[in-house]
């Protein structure tokens, strides 16, 4: 099991709770002091350490810690997100952060419980950090899981994990949330950045047991319209979010095809030296299917790429629309070979895990993540 980390501090009274009064599926409520368990156990008077012991740290973010942790009554591993709310804190500092993060917990019990999304399986507070309970993807992020095993998988594979990926989308969209930050991530010593993992591997080796992960950008469109405030990963952010326009579900839509070129290809669709080149490329859609990269992949899977990345919104494919494209709907004319195979292959990935890195980087290391609207040739 490992030993246990960190301590128990005591929940001081009349503190201000950090977190909504969230809904248990049982029909409870969360009470003060405590947890809220969203799997229906009867937890609201117990706190995180007496019911989870900490393992070992998986991540490290600005404001959080990602640990692996054993539920003590039944043995099961889970990862729990630790959010700083220390007193004097970065919430203190920009109190917005503290609607954000009540946001991303609201967002994540309404959507968790279906198959395809990670489930939220708890929420504690005391006064030194907000605990986030989710069940545990053992086989990382899918860019590190594409990478520990040197394949980019076979276009099967890919299809596989793409249809799971946009039927969670669909169910988002149905409800009228956006994810607005679904991509690859590089985590571990690839990147050397700390990075929120939106694709989750559920199962080591298991490509496509992957669900959609971090809400922290979700957004609700109803009752009122969205802000027009650009926020995303710069290579996967869809065209109208970068121009402060209105968007919807099909922001989340590029994104996903973003990510489906990156899985057939093994290479970025939208590249520059610079972020604003970046950023230009993204604009005119300026990416291309004529590479030897594409020589392995069936027609019906660029066609169906094709459909998510357009640049006008109102000519892209909804989520629902994608999956009844033939090509996620059976394997005819599907090519059965394993993409990226051999040395090859393994050279496209590493270019991939770079591509990525780099403009990770890049985009740390500008201290202006997003342009003028007047050098996007905007109003």
């Amino acid at each position: 099991m490992g030993n246990e980390v960190g301590r128990q501090p005591g929940a001081s009274a009349g503190e201000e709770r950090i977190l909504p009064r969230l809904l248990r599926r049982s029909g409870g409520i969360l009470a003060s002091g405590g947890g809220v368990g969203c799997d229906g156990d009867n937890n609201e008077h117990k706190t995180f350490r007496q019911l989870y012991m900490l393992q070992g740290r998986i991540g490290t973010g600005s404001h959080s810690q990602v640990f692996r942790a054993v539920e003590r009554a039944t043995g099961r591993e889970v990862a729990v997100k630790a959010v700083n709310t220390d007193t004097g804190g970065w919430l203190d500092r920009d109190r917005r952060h503290l609607a954000f993060l009540r946001e991303e917990i609201s967002v994540h019990q309404e959507v968790s419980g279906h198959p395809f999304v990670v489930d939220l399986l708890g929420v504690f507070e005391d006064p030194e950090a907000c605990y986030i309970v989710e069940e545990l993807a053992h086989g990382g992020s899918l860019l590190d899981h594409l990478h520990s095993r040197a394949s980019m998988g076979t276009e099967g594979e890919v299809r596989l994990l793409l249809r799971r990926l946009l039927e969670a989308c669909g169910f988002l969209h149905r409800r009228r949330i956006v994810h607005r930050d679904i991509k690859l991530v590089v985590e571990g010593k690839a990147s050397l950045l700390a990075e929120p993992e939106n694709i989750l591997v559920m199962d080591n080796g298991v490509m496509h047991s992957g669900k959609l992960a971090d809400f922290g950008f979700a957004l609700r469109l109803d009752p009122s319209p969205p802000p027009m405030i650009a926020v995303g990963t710069p290579e996967y952010i869809a065209p109208e979010v970068l121009l402060q326009q209105p968007f919807d579900g099909r922001a989340d839509v590029w994104s996903a095809g973003v990510t489906a070129f990156c899985l057939l290809s093994g290479a970025l669709p939208f590249r520059g030296l610079t972020l604003d080149k970046l950023y230009t490329a993204v604009l005119d859609g300026a990416c291309s299917y004529a590479g030897s990269e594409w020589r392995g992949v069936s027609a019906p899977a660029q066609d169906l790429v094709r459909r998510m990345l357009v640049v006008d919104p109102a000519q892209r494919w909804t989520a629902g629309e994608l999956l009844e494209h033939p090509w996620l709907t059976g394997t005819e004319g599907m090519m059965v070979t394993t993409l990226g195979l051999g040395r090859r292959g393994r050279v496209r990935l590493k270019a991939l895990v770079l591509a990525v890195v780099f403009v990770q980087r890049l985009r740390r290391g500008l201290g202006r993540p997003w342009p003028s609207q007047q050098e996007l040739g905007g109003p």
